[in-house]
């Protein structure tokens, strides 16, 4: 996982504005802003009390989100459970208690009924920070 993740940020330095991602369904990013809006969700995760080996429960889209998402897990340690959003509501609540997840990723009308973990939106293009925000450094 290291190795991955020292692999894309050496392509964010080196092709920063070619294009990272192309998802017709939601947004495109440059290697550039995925390694920004990876370090920016990464850096929420910690704030938010996810400690390395926490578990996320993923209930967003299988995009740019997801991707993002993804990501950011490695980046602050924490165990990516994608859960599909397709399944009957029961079913979601009853994966996400067997799982016990520390923090669940879904649409905001969703986390709340299926949940009681701590809630994180799921990532926008507009969630992209500008240029010159910190890297998110693991403790």
């Amino acid at each position: 996982m290291k190795k991955m993740l020292q692999d894309i940020a050496a392509s964010a330095a080196r092709f920063a504005d070619r294009s990272a991602v192309i998802d017709a369904n939601s947004f495109d990013v440059t290697y550039a802003e995925l390694a920004r809006l990876s370090d920016a969700i990464a850096a929420k995760l910690v704030a938010r009390g996810a400690k390395p080996g926490a578990s996320l429960a993923y209930l967003g889209p299988n995009g740019t989100e997801h991707i993002v998402t993804f990501l950011a897990c490695l980046k602050a340690g924490v165990n990516h459970v994608p859960i599909n959003r397709g399944f009957p509501d029961d079913m979601k609540r009853r994966i996400l208690t067997t799982l016990d997840a520390d923090i669940i990723m879904a649409p905001k009308n969703d986390a709340a009924s299926l949940s009681k973990a701590v809630q994180i939106d799921i990532p926008t293009r507009a969630d992209i920070p500008p240029l010159g925000h910190p890297a998110f450094t693991p403790a």
